[in-house]
């Protein structure tokens, strides 16, 4: 049974070990204890301040090769895509100045853009993946296109890239327009897809800016991805050229995914990489360059990872010409 002189002793070994804590703090131990947090902060500041350094140089070092692009784009684009006729896919919330800035040095590159086509989410959420094959096999009805020779996974792109490019495409002569045309109504018409500017006609070339991903933690976003690849892929096929692009910064909505995380995931894709080049910062000058160079270069058959992302191989395509 425990009595009261068994708390008194308790009390009595708190106070003195409080007691000796007192007399250690402030007494032999104080130096040492000051000197360690002394050390600990200053060393601290001291890493800040390298930070800020460090910090302060790579934005200087960005805003130099902005500056540098900048200036040498009139260059470096001059007559790349002379009599090209290019057509830009834009997916469903896609950055609109992303869009425009590619529009721009496509032009600056001596092409014309056809049009600039807006899809609807249903081509790259795998939800509406039903709905969406069934629209797009009346359009291919209109294109003549053997469904069971492609599948229903490269379809979309398949169809798309035929609606939308009726010029010459290498080793596979011209889509009759009328046909190409009636595809491109029932798209439309199905709410698939809206036109900014003309009707495309006579293009060859292909540009496809990417939009966020919706975040699903059930489904994750390997479903996206894959409707983004089989996309450009199907796409890639019908033309002379494609390339996939997306903008570095991240969104501002919390519950989705950065654009480049599409890019990403299209170069995780083996198919798609080896076929369709990509470009991860065309939300800056560098990026847009590279996008130009990118789809000159794919009228020779070349593919590259282009940007400033970890899985890039290099910043820009080789200017060679």
């Amino acid at each position: 049974m425990i009595d009261f002189r068994y708390h008194l002793v308790s009390v009595i070994a708190i106070f003195m070990a409080l007691a000796v804590g007192i007399v250690l703090g402030a007494g032999p131990l104080k130096e040492d204890i000051g000197t360690t947090l002394t050390s600990e902060i200053t060393k601290l500041r001291e890493d800040k301040a390298a930070l800020n350094g460090e910090l302060t140089t790579a934005r200087r070092s960005v805003a130099a090769g902005e500056s540098y692009a900048a200036a040498s784009r009139p260059v470096v684009l001059a007559g790349r895509l002379a009599d090209r006729r290019v057509v830009v896919v834009a997916a469903a919330g896609a950055d609109e100045q992303v869009v425009s800035g590619v529009q721009t040095a496509l032009t600056e590159s001596g092409a014309t853009v056809a049009s600039v086509v807006r899809l609807s989410d249903e081509w790259t959420r795998p939800a509406s993946a039903g709905e969406l094959t069934a629209s797009v096999r009346q359009a291919a009805e209109a294109l003549q296109i053997d469904t069971s020779a492609v599948g229903d996974g490269l379809l979309p792109g398949t169809v798309l890239g035929r609606a939308a490019l009726t010029g010459p495409v290498q080793d596979r002569g011209q889509v009759e327009e009328s046909r190409a045309r009636q595809a491109f109504e029932v798209l439309r018409g199905k709410g698939l897809l809206s036109v900014r500017g003309e009707d495309p006609t006579g293009a060859t070339l292909l540009v496809t800016v990417a939009a966020p991903m919706v975040a699903n933690p059930a489904a994750g976003t390997g479903p996206q991805v894959q409707a983004y690849a089989r996309l450009v892929r199907g796409a890639d096929a019908v033309s002379n050229g494609s390339v996939l692009v997306s903008p570095t910064r991240p969104t501002d909505d919390a519950d989705n995914l950065s654009p480049a995380a599409v890019v990403s995931g299209v170069r995780a894709d083996r198919a798609a990489a080896a076929a369709v080049s990509t470009v991860d910062d065309a939300d800056r000058a560098m990026g847009q360059v590279a996008t130009a160079v990118a789809l000159a270069a794919q009228q020779q058959g070349g593919a590259g990872r282009y940007g400033i992302g970890s899985d890039a191989e290099s910043v820009i395509p080789d200017l060679g010409r």
